[in-house]
């Protein structure tokens, strides 16, 4: 599940307890501190291989769900 706080929580389906929590998984930097960015949209791809998130300033990330880890970033800034 994702949220307004930025994280991405893994959760257990048989058990409900949270796994894991990504934090700042959508966030930028700003006057040296990390500003959250609210995930408004999340969806995996055909395989479950991969989840793709998106966050309210236009962003969308690409992530590896087995490792946690960005394989993509995308921004409006980058247009």
């Amino acid at each position: 599940s994702t949220g307004t706080d930025s994280c991405i929580m893994y959760w257990d389906p048989w058990t409900g307890k949270r796994i894991h929590c990504l934090m700042n998984a959508h966030s930028r930097k700003n006057l040296g501190d990390y500003e959250q960015i609210e995930i408004t949209a999340a969806t995996f791809d055909y395989s479950y291989q991969l989840l793709i998130t998106g966050g309210r300033d236009g962003s969308l990330k690409i992530w590896s769900f087995n490792s946690g880890s960005c394989i993509k970033n995308m921004s409006m800034e980058n247009q």
